[in-house]
């Protein structure tokens, strides 16, 4: 009996990432993503901030979306800015932008298993944080626990968004696709 096929739904980019990551399942790997990441069309709200990054006392990035479509717009990180990050992908996003541990203080979750804005939470001073300004940076939509965390602790948070996501078009081709991949046996 042959294996299942692998069904990557991620936005293209990751989909890509992931199964580059894993050369075992070459071969076996369907990228069929479900969902679409798009660049504001409107980046004036994005110079301006860059104009404005020592104002805050970190900046968040809450995925590699965030990361490449703010950092594209910046040309060296202001070592004196701390940043954090959810996950290894924002930490890889950051490392292809050239930020490293050597040229910024990076925070993010140490349980790998658990990378989300709560462990995140668990890894900020939020204390030392307490009347000062974070820039959240992200989707146009998303969760609002990381800010409203944040705001609990009398921390002025700016949120900017940099991109937007989408549901994909279902033309008639890639309902034929879904089709097919419905029909197979596979692991989404």
């Amino acid at each position: 009996m042959s294996l299942p096929q692998i069904v990557v739904t991620r936005p293209i980019e990751q989909a890509r990432e992931f199964v580059k990551l894993a050369p075992a399942l070459a071969g076996r790997t369907e990228i069929f993503s479900l969902l679409e990441i798009h660049p504001l069309e409107n980046r004036s709200c994005v110079t301006e901030m860059v104009a404005r990054l020592n104002e805050f006392s970190l900046v968040v990035f809450v995925s590699p979306n965030a990361i490449n479509a703010f950092l594209r717009s910046v040309h060296h990180w202001p070592m004196a800015i701390p940043i954090a990050v959810m996950g290894e992908g924002s930490r890889k996003a950051l490392v292809a932008n050239s930020i490293f541990e050597t040229n910024a203080k990076i925070f993010s979750p140490r349980n790998l298993l658990k990378t989300d804005s709560e462990t995140l939470l668990l890894e900020l001073d939020l204390t030392q944080l307490s009347g000062k300004k974070v820039l959240i940076i992200r989707g146009e939509t998303g969760r609002e626990l990381l800010a409203d965390a944040l705001r609990s602790h009398d921390i002025e948070v700016v949120t900017l968004p940099v991109y937007r996501r989408s549901a994909p078009v279902f033309d008639t081709f890639r309902q034929q696709k879904l089709r097919i991949l419905l029909q197979q046996r596979n692991l989404w």
